[in-house]
């Protein structure tokens, strides 16, 4: 058995996962991972467009059982509204993955921000 299949059977039990950063990336590979393994998931990212584009590719990807909105990590009345939707659409949330970082604003890419940022 490969490493990745050990360690996600050890989360049979989790059946709702939330994901910040999760329009892109890590987070967006772990929300993937998470729906494939049968799990439901709430993926929060601070980017819109971002969000967008992801809801496509997992509709593309035939993958259900997932919602996503926009919410900044820095701001806890957004961190409070990703639980809510937890609760709200699948009455529980199982799974906190923090992925998301902000360097910065969270517009500019990290090449573009500055090193005192």
């Amino acid at each position: 058995i490969g490493r990745s299949a050990v360690s996600f059977s050890l989360l049979t039990c989790v059946q709702v996962a939330a994901v910040t950063g999760g329009a892109s990336g890590i987070g967006l590979s772990l929300a993937r991972r998470c729906l494939r393994s049968g799990m439901k998931v709430v993926l929060s990212d601070g980017n819109p467009d971002l969000i967008e584009k992801a809801k496509m590719q997992l509709k593309q990807e035939s993958l259900e059982g997932f919602c996503a909105l926009r919410a900044d990590v820095r701001r806890p009345e957004e961190m409070a509204e990703v639980l809510r939707c937890c609760q709200d659409n699948f009455g529980r949330v199982d799974l906190f993955f923090n992925n998301a970082g902000v360097i910065g604003e969270p517009d500019k890419g990290v090449l573009d921000t500055p090193l005192e940022s």
